[in-house]
């Protein structure tokens, strides 16, 4: 029974060593290049153990079908090549601000003494702004998914779902296949 306990919690830890963690759903994307290879990284028993109290998200539906979306709005744009439309490739950044309000930014509530975003601030001339923020979660945790792949977190957290191996395309690849080269800076 003693060893039965020894050798399971060894299973679940992953190592002999006590002072390591085991790697989790949501860090194994770092040891694979692949979303459906996740699973292969991550220790099974705890892996288990860790989301089997886990509820799945469920399906939203806000409409009927995607003509009914389209009508309302169309986001996809096409160009023909006759068209004289000259896009350019401009710098994409993309700053994500945690817990900030509006109100800490003189470029945006100029009603305050001092700015205590003077770089931010110093960046509006040069840059597209948008005033409007609206929060996209309740955990930091759905901060990515929402703000570079447009997963709302509805329902809970994508990142801790069972969904966050599927093969997904988020704004980093579309910026990468348009020969765009990215940097995560945390």
């Amino acid at each position: 029974f003693l060893l039965g306990i020894f050798l399971t919690i060894i299973s679940i830890r992953g190592s002999f060593i006590w002072n390591t963690r085991p790697i989790t759903v949501t860090n194994a994307g770092e040891y694979t290049d692949k979303p459906n290879q996740i699973s292969l990284v991550v220790n099974t028993p705890f892996n288990f153990l860790r989301t089997m109290h886990k509820q799945h998200l469920k399906p939203v539906s806000f409409y009927k079908d995607e003509s009914e979306l389209a009508s309302i709005y169309n986001p996809v744009h096409l160009i023909s090549p006759n068209d004289s439309i000259s896009i350019g490739k401009k710098n994409v950044v993309v700053l994500i601000l945690e817990s900030f309000a509006g109100e800490y930014s003189k470029i945006i509530n100029p009603e305050i003494e001092f700015s205590y975003t003077p770089f931010l601030d110093s960046l509006y001339g040069h840059c597209l702004l948008y005033t409007r923020g609206f929060a996209n979660g309740r955990k930091s945790i759905g901060a990515m998914p929402a703000i570079l792949g447009s997963i709302t977190n509805v329902g809970g957290s994508f990142a801790m779902s069972k969904y966050v191996t599927n093969d997904m395309k988020a704004l980093p690849y579309y910026l990468t296949e348009n020969n765009y080269s990215s940097l995560f800076a945390h």
